[in-house]
């Protein structure tokens, strides 16, 4: 009685830094982005930053234009290998993790912080692993990526048609 509430979706405000990790200021949940036609990725390559457009149904190039659109971009390789960083404290053996480590899965606590789960950490989804989309493009068929597990992390590349694959939004 005698308040006002108010409710809303912080992940819709422009621009809005929702979390910090390893540095990158992240400005979406980690999310499976629509798809862009082939027609539109060749209509929209320059505005969007993409060199070649190749599916009919392209995830990345739907990232690249989504991040875009709501004040950020997607993050570099080396970006995602920074929040890995933060995420599991670091390559087995000690070090950070750089952006052409492909294969270097660590152990892990699972949790970071307050006890928050990894996976749980970016997306709020409750899912036991993910996959994001980096903004470094292979070719017209592919893109580089970074996998995140409970058990740890790895670098690689995917199809842009691969609708398994989500895309967190970044800024400076």
């Amino acid at each position: 009685m005698g308040e006002d509430l108010l409710t809303f979706n912080g992940a819709s405000i422009r621009g809005m830094v929702l979390a910090k990790i390893g540095g990158v200021k992240i400005i979406s949940n980690a999310e499976v982005p629509t798809p862009m036609t082939r027609a539109d990725c060749e209509a929209n390559k320059s505005k969007y930053g993409i060199n070649a457009c190749n599916y009919e149904s392209d995830y990345w190039a739907g990232a690249m234009k989504q991040c875009q659109d709501a004040g950020g971009r997607l993050p570099t390789e080396q970006e995602l290998a920074d929040i890995a960083t933060a995420l599991y404290g670091g390559k087995q053996g000690g070090g950070s993790f750089s952006a052409s480590d492909s294969m270097s899965y660590i152990n892990c606590a699972g949790s970071i912080g307050s006890g928050v789960a990894i996976p749980e950490a970016l997306s709020g989804l409750g899912s036991s692993w993910y996959t994001l989309w980096s903004s470094g493009e292979g070719y017209a068929t592919y893109a580089y990526l970074r996998g995140f597990v409970s058990s740890g992390t790895t670098r690689g590349n995917g199809y842009r048609n691969s609708s398994g694959i989500r895309a967190v939004c970044v800024t400076n």
